[in-house]
C-alpha cells in the first residue's frame, strides 16, 4: 500500500510482515519507518501492530500471543578502528499482542533466532571478528553456549527434535 513489503510469516489465520515506508525531513534527507503488520486472513484487514526505526533482519515468529522479531541499528562502542567504532548491532523484541508492550529480550551482535514449542529462544551471535558464530539457548534468565560455528549463522529453523541452521562463511554466499 504505501511501501515495499518483507521479512513475511504466516499462522492459520493471519499473515505478520514489515511494510518499509521513507519519510523525509528535508528534501534530500530521508529515513525508513518499518511498520509491524497483522494481515487477518478471514477479514481481510491489515492492522498495525508496532512500528521502528531499526530495520528488521527476520521474519516475525508467533508464540503462543506474541510476536517475537529482530530489528538491527547502528551502534556506537563496538571493537573496530575502520567505522570508528559503529556497527550494527540487534535485538530481539518481543511484543504482546494483548497489551501492545514491547520488551527487548536480548541485544547484541545477534544474527538469528528461534523460538522454540518450550518457549525457550535459540540465537545466534557474530564472534568480535564477524568471521564466525555462537550458537545460544535461552531458557528465561538463563543463557546456555550450545556452540560455536566457523560460518556467519543467518537463519535457524526449529525442525523435529532439532534445528536447521544456514550459514555461510564470510567470502561466501547464502545460494
Amino acid at each position: 500500500k504505501n511501501g515495499h513489503i518483507s521479512h513475511s510469516s504466516a499462522t492459520a489465520a493471519s499473515l505478520y510482515f514489515f511494510e518499509t515506508a521513507y519519510q523525509f525531513s528535508s528534501p534530500l534527507r530521508r529515513y525508513p519507518i518499518h511498520t509491524l503488520i497483522e494481515f487477518d486472513t478471514t477479514s481481510n484487514k491489515p492492522t498495525p501492530i508496532a512500528t521502528f526505526t531499526a530495520r528488521p533482519r527476520q521474519a516475525p515468529i508467533r508464540h503462543k500471543n506474541s510476536l517475537y522479531i529482530l530489528t538491527e541499528d547502528t551502534q556506537n562502542g563496538l571493537n573496530n578502528i575502520a567505522n570508528l567504532g559503529y556497527g550494527s548491532g540487534s535485538a530481539i523484541r518481543r511484543i504482546d499482542l494483548d497489551t501492545g508492550t514491547e520488551t527487548i529480550i536480548l541485544s547484541g551482535l545477534i544474527t538469528a533466532f528461534s523460538v522454540l514449542k518450550n518457549g525457550d529462544i535459540i540465537y545466534a551471535k557474530d564472534t568480535e571478528s564477524g568471521l564466525a558464530s555462537t550458537l545460544w539457548r535461552l531458557n528465561n534468565d538463563t543463557t546456555t553456549l550450545l556452540g560455536t560455528a566457523s560460518q556467519r549463522i543467518g537463519q535457524i529453523l526449529p525442525y523435529k527434535s532439532g534445528l536447521i541452521v544456514l550459514a555461510r562463511p564470510e567470502t561466501g554466499s547464502w545460494d
